[in-house]
C-alpha cells in the first residue's frame, strides 16, 4: 500500500490469507523502510551540499545539527499522514485487514527508525539536540499508542497475537533493550534524561495495557530492566534529578511482578539515602531476604555505610510518604517492624564495638552515637508510649546524656502511664546513683533532673486541668513523680516549688506524704532539710520567694490540715520544721488561734521522748536536741495557759536528754516565764516539781514556788527558799504541816547576802505559826527580832522593817502574863526584844513598863538582854 500524488492511500493487495501473509508483511515492511530511507538520503544530500559551501567549521556543525534534527521530525510527519488516513478509514468503517496490518508495520518501522543504534550507542558523536529529537519522536509515537484508543486497540489485533507476528510489542521490547544498554553509555546528562524519559514511556504503555485489561503478556518481562536502573540510581555521578527519575521508573513497574527483584537488587547495591529510602518506601522492611542481605553488608569497623542505613531508617520513620510505622499497621506488625529495626541497631553496635566504647569511657566523656539516637528519637516520635522502644534505648546505650536527651525531646508525647511505669523508675535509679555532696555539675546528671522537671512541668505547670480540685486522688504516676523529685532535692537540686504544686493539687490526700519526707532519712543534712522545709513554707505562704503563677492561681487555704499533719509527726525533723515556721508571724498567730494544734504538738513531743526513754536512750544527738529545744522555746509565748503545765513537763524531760556541755535553746529565764503562765489552779505533778528543783535554775525554781512552796523551802538555793516563804505567807493552809521546814529554811550561812531576804520573807509567816502552835513562840520572836535588827542596820535612818514590827506586836500582844513570865525565865530573848523595840512600838513599850513595874525585868536581866 502507498500514497497517490494527492496523498490518498491506495491498496496494492486486497486479500490477505495464511498463504501470502509473509509476503505481504515483507513487502509492506520494505515499503516503509524505503520511504524513511529516502527521507534520510535527502537529509544526507543536504549535509553534503552545505559541507562544500560552508565557510567555517562552526557554521558547518550548526547547519548539520539542524538538518539532523529535522530528519526524525520529517519521518514522523510522513508516518503521521498515514496514521491520519487510518483513523479516517476507521471512522468510515472502510478499514481492511490490509490497512490494519500496514499501520501496525508502519509503527514498527518508525519506532525502529527513531531508536537508532548508531546514535544511541555512540552518543558522544552526536549533539544533544539531535539525540533529543530522535527520542522525542519515539515518545510521540508511544504517546499516540498510549492515549488514542483506536491505536491502543492495535495491541489486540490478530496481527499482534501470533507467535512470530508481535510487531509493535517486539519492536517496543527491542527498543527498551537498546535504551537500557545505552543508558550508561550516554555521554551527557541530557542524553541520559532522554533515555530515561523514553523508558518511562514504555513502562507507561505496559501499565496502561494492564489497567484496561487487554490481557496482554507484559512485553518486557524478559528484559533485565531492574538492575541497570538501580545501578544508575545508585550512582552519585548522575545527579539527583536523573537518579530520582530512575527510581520513579522502578516505582511504576508492576509491584506484584517486580517488587521482590527490586528489593533484592536494592539491598545488594544501595549505598546512599536515595536508594535506601526507596528500599524502605517499597516495603523493604517486610522482605526477609533483602533485609538479611542489607544487614550483612554493614561492614565491621567502618561506620560510614552503617550510618547511612540508620539514617535511612530514621527517614523512613519520619517521612510521611514512607512511614514504615504507619498507623494502618496493627500492633503485631509494628512489633515485627520494631524487631527488625532493633536488629539493625544491634548489628551496627556490634560492628562499631559500641558497647566496648561505652565501657571504655565514662558515660560523660564518650561522644554519643548520634546515628543510633536519631533512630530512637524518630521511633519515639511515632510510638512514644511503646515500652519496648524505651527499654531498647536504655539497654543499647544506657543512661548516657544522648539517650536522656532523647527522652527529653519526646517528653510531650509520653502518657502518665509511660512516665510512671518506664521512665520515672529509670530516672529515679539514676538519681539514687548520684553523690550526696550536692550538684556535681556533670551534664548527664543535670539532664536526668531536667527530664524529671519537664515531666512535672507538663502535667502540673502547663496543664490547666491539673489545677482543678476535681481529682485530688494520688495515682501511681503522682506518687512516683513526687518522690523522684524528693530524691533529686536530697541530692541538692532546687525543685521545691514543684513539690509544693503537686501537694496542693492533691490535698488532702497528699498530706499522707508528710511523714515520708519529714524525717531523718530524707532530711539527712542541713541543706536538704532547708530544701524540704521550703516546700512547706511555700505551701503555707511563709516564704518571700517569688511564687509561680500556678501557686497563685490555686488560692486555697489548707493551712489547717497541713499544720495538723505536721504537728502530729513525733520526730525531730518535724519539730525543726515547725520551729522554722514559727519564725513567721502568720504561723505564730495561726497556732495562737488554734490551741488544739499546739496541744497536739506537745503530745507528739511527749510520744517522741517516751519512745526514747523506753529504748533507754541516755541523750539526744546535738542536732536533735537543738531542734527540739528550739521548738519548745518557740512554743513558750504561744502555748495556751491551760497547756502550759504539759509543755513544762515536756521541757523538763527534754533537758534531761540534752548532751552534757551543750546549752539548751531555752534558758532559766524562758522557763520561768512559761511557769508563770501556768494558771495557779492547774496543778503540777510532784515529780515535775521535784525534777525541776533538781535541774532548773534559780528563776525557774522560784517560779515553781507558786505551785509547791512546801517543797521549794527545802531547796539549797536561798533565793528559792525566800520565794517559797513569800508564797507560804499567802498559803496559811500549807504552814501547819511545814513549820519545822519553814523555821529551818531561814537558816543561812553567816554574812549571806540572802539572810535579810529570807528574814523579810519569813516575817509574815510568824504570826501564822504563832496562831497554829504557841510552842514556837520564842522561835517566831527570834526570827522577827533578827528581821527587825537586820533591817534597822541596813536602813540609813536605823528604822526597822515595819511589817516585822507589826508581826512582833501581834505576837507579844497575844502572849498571856503567865507565858511572858515563863519565857523570861527560859531566855532573855523576850526582854531583849522588848528593850530593843520599845522605841519603835507603843504597845511593846507598854508591855515593857508593865513587866519592869512588876519586877520581872531588873538591871541584871536588862544587862543580859543587851548582850543577847
Amino acid at each position: 500500500m502507498g500514497f497517490t500524488d494527492d496523498g490518498e492511500a491506495h491498496n496494492d493487495i486486497l486479500l490477505i490469507d495464511e498463504n501470502n501473509i509473509n509476503e505481504i508483511i515483507n513487502k509492506k515492511l520494505h515499503y516503509w523502510e524505503e520511504e524513511f530511507s529516502i527521507i534520510k538520503m535527502e537529509s544526507h544530500d543536504q549535509i553534503k551540499q552545505i559541507s562544500n559551501s560552508s565557510s567555517s567549521l562552526h557554521e558547518l556543525n550548526f547547519q548539520t545539527n539542524d538538518i539532523n534534527c529535522d530528519l526524525p521530525e520529517e519521518v514522523f510527519k510522513n508516518w503521521y499522514q498515514f496514521a491520519i488516513s487510518y483513523v479516517e478509514s476507521l471512522n468510515s468503517n472502510t478499514v481492511t485487514n490490509d490497512m490494519e496490518l500496514e499501520i501496525i508495520l508502519s509503527i514498527k518501522v518508525v519506532l525502529n527508525f527513531m531508536i537508532d543504534k548508531e546514535i544511541l550507542l555512540n552518543s558522544s558523536k552526536y549533539d544533544d539536540g539531535v539525540f533529543r529529537k530522535y527520542l522525542e519522536q519515539f515518545r510521540k509515537v508511544l504517546t499516540i499508542l498510549l492515549s488514542k484508543p483506536k491505536f491502543t486497540m492495535l495491541f489486540v489485533s490478530r496481527f499482534e497475537q501470533g507467535p512470530s507476528t508481535n510487531f509493535i510489542k517486539d519492536q517496543i521490547k527491542n527498543s527498551l533493550q537498546i535504551l537500557i544498554n545505552s543508558i550508561q553509555r550516554a555521554s551527557t546528562l541530557s542524553k541520559k534524561m532522554e533515555i530515561l524519559n523514553s523508558i518511562q514511556s514504555i513502562v507507561d504503555i505496559g501499565n496502561k495495557l494492564t489497567a484496561i485489561n487487554l490481557c496482554i503478556d507484559f512485553y518486557f518481562n524478559s528484559i533485565n530492566i531492574i538492575q541497570p536502573l538501580i545501578l544508575f540510581a545508585n550512582s552519585l555521578d548522575h545527579g539527583e534529578v536523573l537518579r530520582n527519575l530512575s527510581i520513579k521508573i522502578l516505582s511504576n513497574l508492576p509491584k506484584d511482578q517486580y517488587k521482590s527483584d527490586i528489593l533484592k537488587q536494592l539491598s545488594l547495591v544501595s549505598t546512599d539515602s536515595l536508594t535506601l529510602n526507596y528500599f524502605w518506601s517499597n516495603d523493604g522492611i517486610f522482605d526477609k531476604e533483602s533485609i538479611s542481605i542489607l544487614q550483612n553488608r554493614i561492614p565491621p569497623s567502618s561506620k560510614e555505610f552503617g550510618d547511612k542505613v540508620l539514617l535511612s531508617i530514621k527517614t523512613a520513620i519520619d517521612t510521611n510518604y514512607i512511614d514504615i510505622l504507619s498507623k494502618k499497621n496493627n500492633e503485631e506488625t509494628i512489633e515485627k517492624i520494631l524487631k527488625i529495626i532493633f536488629d539493625f541497631i544491634d548489628i551496627y553496635s556490634i560492628k562499631i564495638s559500641l558497647q566496648d566504647k561505652l565501657k571504655a569511657y565514662s558515660t560523660d566523656d564518650y561522644q554519643s552515637p548520634y546515628e543510633v539516637l536519631d533512630v530512637f528519637e524518630s521511633l519515639m516520635g511515632q510510638l512514644p508510649n511503646n515500652r519496648n522502644i524505651i527499654k531498647k534505648l536504655f539497654s543499647s546505650l544506657g543512661p548516657i546524656e544522648g539517650s536522656l536527651n532523647c527522652i527529653l525531646n519526646s517528653s510531650k508525647k509520653f502518657t502518665k502511664e509511660t512516665w510512671s511505669s518506664e521512665l520515672l523508675p529509670i530516672l529515679r535509679d539514676q538519681i539514687d546513683l548520684m553523690k550526696f555532696q550536692g550538684v556535681s555539675g556533670i551534664q548527664r546528671e543535670q539532664t536526668v533532673v531536667d527530664c524529671v522537671r519537664e515531666c512535672a512541668r507538663l502535667f502540673y505547670l502547663d496543664n490547666p486541668k491539673s489545677l482543678t480540685s476535681e481529682n485530688t486522688d494520688i495515682d501511681q504516676f503522682t506518687n512516683i513523680l513526687f518522690f523522684t523529685i524528693i530524691e533529686a532535692i536530697r541530692h541538692g537540686y532546687n525543685l521545691q516549688i514543684l513539690c509544693s504544686i503537686i501537694i496542693l493539687n492533691h490535698l488532702p490526700s497528699s498530706i499522707g506524704w508528710f511523714s515520708q519526707i519529714v524525717n531523718g532519712s530524707i532530711c539527712y543534712n542541713l541543706k536538704t532539710s532547708r530544701f524540704i522545709f521550703d516546700i512547706f513554707l511555700q505551701l503555707l505562704g511563709f516564704t518571700e520567694v517569688e511564687e509561680s503563677q500556678t501557686i497563685q492561681s490555686l488560692k486555697v487555704d489548707h493551712m489547717q490540715p497541713i499544720f495538723h499533719q505536721l504537728v502530729s509527726l513525733p520526730n525531730p525533723v518535724a519539730f525543726a520544721l515547725i520551729s522554722t515556721c514559727l519564725k513567721f508571724k502568720q504561723a505564730k498567730q495561726f497556732l495562737i488561734d488554734n490551741p488544739l494544734l499546739v496541744n497536739t504538738l506537745i503530745q507528739s513531743i511527749r510520744v517522741f521522748i517516751t519512745e526514747l526513754n523506753s529504748n533507754n536512750v541516755a541523750s539526744l544527738d546535738r542536732d536533735h536536741a537543738e531542734s527540739i529545744t528550739e521548738l519548745i522555746k518557740n512554743l513558750f509565748p504561744i502555748v495556751h495557759p491551760g497547756d502550759s503545765n504539759f509543755l513544762f513537763s515536756i521541757s523538763l524531760k527534754v533537758l534531761l536528754l540534752v548532751p552534757k556541755g551543750m546549752p539548751s535553746s531555752y534558758g532559766d529565764e524562758e522557763l520561768s516565764k512559761l511557769i508563770n503562765r501556768i494558771p495557779l489552779n492547774v496543778p503540777l505533778s510532784l515529780s515535775d516539781v521535784e525534777l525541776g528543783l533538781e535541774i532548773l535554775g534559780t528563776e525557774s525554781k522560784s517560779a515553781l514556788c507558786n505551785f509547791s512552796p512546801n517543797y521549794c523551802i527545802l531547796d539549797k538555793n536561798e533565793a528559792v527558799r525566800s520565794s517559797a516563804l513569800q508564797v507560804l505567807s499567802r498559803r496559811p493552809d500549807l504552814v501547819k504541816d511545814n513549820i519545822p521546814q519553814i523555821i529551818n529554811s531561814i537558816k543561812t550561812s553567816n554574812n549571806s547576802i540572802y539572810e535579810m531576804e529570807l528574814l523579810l520573807s519569813a516575817s509574815p509567816i510568824m504570826p501564822i505559826i504563832f496562831d497554829i502552835d504557841r510552842s514556837y513562840t520564842l522561835e517566831c520572836l527570834d526570827i522577827l527580832y533578827k528581821t527587825i535588827k537586820q533591817s534597822a542596820l541596813r536602813d540609813s535612818m536605823n528604822h526597822p522593817n515595819v511589817i516585822a514590827i507589826q508581826n512582833t506586836e501581834y505576837i507579844i500582844n497575844r502572849i498571856t502574863q503567865d507565858d511572858i513570865i515563863k519565857y523570861i525565865g527560859k531566855s532573855s530573848l523576850l526582854i531583849s526584844i522588848l528593850l530593843k523595840l520599845k522605841k519603835f512600838s507603843t504597845s511593846i513599850r507598854l508591855v515593857y513598863k508593865d513587866l519592869r513595874k512588876k519586877g520581872y525585868i531588873n538591871d541584871r536581866l536588862k544587862e543580859n538582854s543587851i548582850n543577847y
